[in-house]
């Protein structure tokens, strides 16, 4: 609970006071920016964190505690299932939104307060609304972000640290303590506020077992808008993104600038030297992709990362997302190569670069397609998900979470999978159980601003054929 003091103030001190508070405004909108971690200990189900299944594949992380990409080049593929569902045009979405992050500056070059960028992306195309569609581009830019170190900011601009029932108390007489996990872009200071909106909240208690609470955000204005991050993710059926935000960015640049020097190790699959980083032998056996195994191959060898790999290495200042497809058509195969970058270290107060070799075996990234199933019980299709990443490697820093590094060069890839169960008609018993009465599920299109017809997926599906499944008379 909180204690307010009464307060006076002259009409002379009000006017000051506003002349004040504008000329900030002129200089610095409120935003803020969470970053994507391995879940601490603190961070139970019964505070909401570690949502599932697969919901969630990391916690809010507090500042210096971040977990970023440790080497400039991040490779990717498009595995058979998704090619198969999605199509070419599927892939050209996807790229559109790889495209959004490869042509991002380095961060060195941004301005301070980010002006180049906007406070939201978000439009609605109501074709798109009418016919309860899904567009993939913008949930893939989400899922990059997701991938490179950004939480959700507006979940957890106000976050539950604790939360204690006293001795002899039963719920709802329970004690919470809230904390922010959302940092400004600019002078990094706890905030409530992302991409301008300033965000209070209230305390949600389900007094049920298992117990469960969160601290819901709400806007203080309620004409602001609200949930604008695309590292957020809240979007609106027939919404999608025109690019990033201005916290997007902010989130970004914090985690990848030059002068960001965190205690890291290489990726599991590097080497510093010269030479390669990995043997080949015969390379008519290469690696297949499948989901969360390790099938590599048996005439590759990658490296070991050791404890010389580890050093104070600077941010990458920039990631580039390069594809790397399979050698067959069908996605099926992949053949390992080398690639080779500068990293640099401070040593002695002094920085200095060292060349790096990564040995590559599979792609960093993998989007692929599958049947997800539905949420129980509400029948809805379950629309994407990824496959939970190998354990984050922590940095020795005793006492922390992090900083850390994002998995790289490890047994697997990380996959992004996309449901491809198609359009679901949700009924709801006993009285409504027939076509007529069900409701619509989404489905994936791609789409945007124009007066183009949103393109529908599976490919081939007509625009002409759903309107006819839903609008019906």
């Amino acid at each position: 609970m909180r204690n307010y003091s009464g307060i006076q103030m002259s009409a002379r001190s009000v006017k000051s006071l506003g002349c004040v508070m504008l000329i900030i405004g002129w200089t610095h909108v409120g935003r803020g920016f969470s970053l994507l971690g391995p879940f601490d200990t603190w961070q139970t189900t019964d505070m909401t964190y570690q949502v599932g299944p697969g919901a969630d594949i990391g916690g809010p992380q507090n500042l210096g505690e971040e977990f970023r990409f440790s080497a400039p080049t991040v490779f990717y593929a498009f595995e058979s299932s998704f090619l198969d569902y999605f199509g070419s045009n599927g892939v050209a979405e996807v790229q559109k939104a790889i495209k959004t992050l490869n042509d991002i500056p380095a961060y060195s070059r941004l301005s301070q307060q980010l002006t180049e960028y906007p406070l939201q992306s978000q439009r609605i195309n109501y074709q798109a609304q009418a016919l309860f569609l899904f567009d993939l581009k913008s949930f893939a830019l989400h899922a990059l972000l997701e991938q490179m170190g950004l939480a959700e900011p507006e979940r957890y601009t106000w976050t539950l640290r604790a939360r204690f029932i006293p001795p002899g108390a039963v719920c709802p007489r329970v004690n919470y303590a809230v904390i922010h996990r959302n940092f400004d872009p600019v002078t990094f200071e706890p905030t409530a506020y992302v991409n301008g909106t300033l965000y209070s909240y209230q305390i949600v208690e389900t007094c049920l077992a298992p117990y469960e609470a969160d601290a819901i955000e709400f806007q203080v204005d309620p004409l602001a808008f609200t949930y604008t991050s695309v590292a957020g993710l809240n979007m609106l059926i027939g919404g999608f993104f025109t690019g990033l935000t201005r916290d997007d960015m902010g989130g970004l640049r914090y985690m990848y600038r030059k002068s960001n020097y965190n205690t890291e190790a290489l990726p599991n699959d590097a080497t510093v030297g010269s030479g390669t980083a990995i043997v080949l032998g015969n390379t008519d056996s290469p690696w297949t992709p499948v989901f969360g195994t390790n099938n590599l191959p048996t005439n590759v060898v990658p490296p070991t990362a050791t404890s010389s790999n580890i050093a104070l290495r600077a941010g990458v200042d920039k990631v580039t997302f390069v594809r790397a497809d399979f050698d067959s058509v069908l996605g099926s195969f992949f053949v390992p190569f080398t690639n080779s970058y500068s990293s640099s270290t401070l040593v002695n107060g002094r920085s200095r670069s060292e060349r790096v070799f990564r040995g590559v075996v599979h792609p960093d990234i993998v989007f692929a397609a599958a049947d997800l199933g539905v949420f129980n019980p509400s029948a809805v299709p379950v629309s994407w998900a990824r496959t939970f990443p190998p354990a984050y490697q922590r940095s020795a820093t005793t006492g922390l979470n992090g900083p850390g590094t994002l998995p790289l060069g490890v047994a697997a890839p990380t996959f992004l999978i996309f449901s491809k169960i198609g359009t679901v008609h949700v009924n709801q018993g006993p009285f409504f159980i027939d076509e007529a009465s069900a409701g619509v599920a989404f489905t994936w299109a791609s789409f945007d601003g124009s007066t183009n017809t949103p393109v529908l997926y599976p490919s081939g599906r007509s625009i002409m054929d759903l309107e006819a499944e839903i609008l019906r008379p």
